[in-house]
């Protein structure tokens, strides 16, 4: 039987089912738990952060899985984050109580890049043994 996780269309599924969860929660117009500032900025800072972070890894998978050498999956990964992130700072913007931001979309993209970095670095360690 073959591992589930090593299922290409396994890892779609679950690349896109983080992106729904990440659409969900871009239109919640007020979280039940409202945080004073400074923590306001750290708590939603941190939330995108682990969001990118998954997503980008999440969708590396998928495209490696589907084919694509490994480079070329990180790079689309990488681009398909930062689009997906743009669109989810628009979509924000029709929510109540909620605001574009170019800081949250640089984050986003600071997170794929994070990942990006993570995978060359470790496929590096990996050619030299």
């Amino acid at each position: 039987m073959k591992n589930i996780l090593n299922n290409k269309w396994f890892n779609w599924v679950l690349a896109i089912v983080w992106m729904v969860f990440i659409f969900y929660l871009s239109s919640v117009s007020k979280f039940p738990v409202e945080f004073q500032d400074p923590w306001a900025s750290c708590v939603s800072y941190g939330a995108h952060v682990f969001l990118y972070l998954v997503l980008t890894f999440l969708l590396i998978r998928a495209l490696n899985f589907a084919g694509l050498p490994l480079k070329k999956a990180v790079a689309f990964a990488f681009l398909i984050a930062i689009i997906y992130g743009a669109t989810d700072e628009f979509h924000q913007s029709f929510v109540p109580y909620r605001s574009m931001s170019l800081s949250d979309w640089l984050v986003d993209g600071a997170s794929a890049l994070v990942i990006v970095y993570l995978y060359n670095y470790f496929c590096k360690l990996k050619m030299l043994k």
